[in-house]
């Protein structure tokens, strides 16, 4: 079966994901002591690195591949979603986050279990996870059919569920090795290449 990418496609993809293993295998060279080294990179993460970070973490294959329809065959609603993102940001830095730091607390769940007690903190846990599960399961099968068309050029259900593996096994493995700091520079590699593309499309599309 021919595949629908030519061979500087191929460089692109398979270049992509070896510079997200090599930046895990280094950043796995990192001494983690602790859980707090893990989750928090022992707070050593500059402001607009983290920035940046969260930028591309919102960002998602549904956000790629839905918004853009969406709004070609309807409206621009959807943007709401961000401009309510950006006003939830402001209200998190100015309320949350120095809470955090008095505390010294590494998630919200903390904060609540203070505040609120263990139940608080449980259910809190529960419900996000459901979410989540909901959330991202919906996130993994719309970039899984990309991998699929990519690798196999089709979605039959066998290709599919490969797909949701390799996605799986890569994420976990980057995430394990090089914690927070991992996942931090994988999100800043995405943020500059999706953004780089657009510019690049812009500059095609407009200006040419």
């Amino acid at each position: 079966m021919q595949s629908a990418f030519s061979s500087l496609d191929w460089l692109v993809f398979v270049g992509y994901f070896l510079i997200l293993a090599i930046s895990s295998f280094l950043l796995s060279r990192t001494k983690i002591n602790s859980s707090r080294d893990f989750f928090l990179s022992s707070n050593g993460m500059g402001m607009f690195t983290v920035a940046i970070s969260i930028l591309a973490t919102s960002q998602s294959a549904a956000t790629f591949l839905g918004a853009p329809e969406y709004s070609y065959g309807k409206d621009f609603t959807f943007i709401g979603f961000y401009i309510s993102a950006l006003a939830a940001v402001i209200f998190v830095a100015l309320v949350f986050i120095p809470k955090f730091y008095e505390m010294k607390a590494v998630t919200v769940y903390e904060l609540l279990e203070v505040r609120y007690g263990k139940d608080a903190k449980k259910y809190a846990g529960i419900m996000f996870l459901l979410g989540r599960v909901l959330a991202s399961g919906a996130r993994l099968y719309i970039g899984s059919l990309a991998i699929s068309m990519i690798l196999f050029n089709d979605i039959i259900f066998l290709h599919v569920a490969i797909s949701i593996f390799i996605l799986v096994l890569g994420a976990l493995s980057y995430a394990y090795f090089g914690g927070v700091r991992s996942i931090i520079l994988s999100d800043i590699i995405q943020a500059v290449t999706y953004i780089g593309l657009v510019l690049r499309s812009w500059y095609f599309c407009i200006i040419r």
